[in-house]
């Protein structure tokens, strides 16, 4: 197994440990674009899946805001290079995002999830190691998209789904 590289905190990227702290099971996380908020969760997807095996939903609102091009280039080019010894990306195959170790393809790390088309999501056992989620972009600030009807009641059903303990 490759080595795990230094977790660095640095004032450029969202630390998501004091919110981790307070252990809840949604916590919304809202702040200015560009502070590292993906780039926090992305990485702690990352160690977190190689250090525990647990798991990840990256939820949008549609579809087409993860398009095939956007679900390959998920994972940051600063975190593939941090974590180069590790091999990061989606396999179409599985519908998921991997993580390997150089031996192998990978193994699923996480999945996507489409808000409005979430009575077509597998059952809620291909999230039994799923232990964090990101609603990203949940707040709408361009006119291009619009909130769901009932999209309350849709994150709700969601979330059992995911957190069904």
């Amino acid at each position: 197994m490759p080595k795990l590289p230094k977790y660095n905190k640095d004032g450029l990227h969202y630390d998501y440990a004091p919110i981790r702290s307070y252990n809840r099971i949604i916590n919304f996380l809202i702040g200015a674009r560009g502070c590292g908020k993906g780039y926090g969760f992305q990485e702690w997807c990352i160690r977190d899946f190689i250090e525990n095996d647990n798991q990840f939903v990256y939820m949008r609102r549609f579809k087409q805001e993860l398009n095939k091009t956007k679900r390959q280039e998920f994972f940051d080019l600063k975190l593939q290079e941090k974590y180069s010894d590790f091999k990061l990306g989606y396999n179409e195959k599985y519908g998921a995002w991997v993580i390997g170790d150089g031996t192998k393809t990978g193994d699923i790390c996480g999945y996507p999830y489409i808000l409005s088309s979430a009575g077509q999501t597998k059952s809620g056992k291909e999230y039994q190691k799923v232990n964090k989620c990101c609603f990203d972009e949940f707040i709408i600030d361009k006119q291009m998209y619009h909130y769901l009807p009932d999209e309350v009641g849709a994150f709700e059903e969601a979330t059992v789904s995911i957190a069904r303990d």
